[in-house]
């Protein structure tokens, strides 16, 4: 167990950017360095198997997120790890799924261009609303940075 949890916590923390055959390929290095070591772990190890629950995984799917390893994979990260995730969406199926998922959290979508954007992202912090920030480009106002870094004092 405490590889397993290990192995999960880095892959959460540090896979979310890559391909698949590069997260596969740094699990693998991982775990050889895990032996190498004399950490147990599950020879059959899975980030789905360790951090994911059956039943949220099957309500994703109903809610529009594929059922492909990576797509469950990259939901588990987006929903688990500490940060917020950025997802580069050309198909808009996570924002399709997102939206699904989050729509009786009154979830705000907003893009960047929005005049009244800050005054949002404030409200759904005060409230405790879901907010997703559509079609930003590569740099963001920096009066998001306290948000994103999550630099957040109640």
């Amino acid at each position: 167990m405490v590889g397993n949890i290990i192995l999960a916590a880095g892959y959460i923390s540090y896979v979310g950017p890559f391909t698949s055959k590069y997260r596969d390929d740094l699990l693998k290095k991982w775990m050889k360095f895990a032996a190498s070591k004399g950490i147990p772990f599950s020879a059959d190890f899975g980030v789905e198997r360790v951090l994911g629950d059956p039943v949220l995984i099957r309500e994703w799917s109903i809610q529009g997120l594929p059922a492909d390893e990576l797509s469950v994979e990259n939901g588990i990260i987006s929903t688990q790890a500490k940060r917020w995730p950025l997802l580069i969406d050309p198909q808009s199926q996570a924002n399709k799924w997102i939206k699904q998922m989050e729509k009786d959290n009154n979830l705000q979508a907003i893009k960047l261009s929005n005049p009244k954007f800050l005054q949002i992202v404030e409200n759904g912090i005060r409230m405790g609303q879901p907010i997703l920030l559509e079609n930003i480009d590569e740099t963001l106002d920096p009066s998001l940075e306290p948000v994103l870094t999550k630099n957040i004092v109640k």
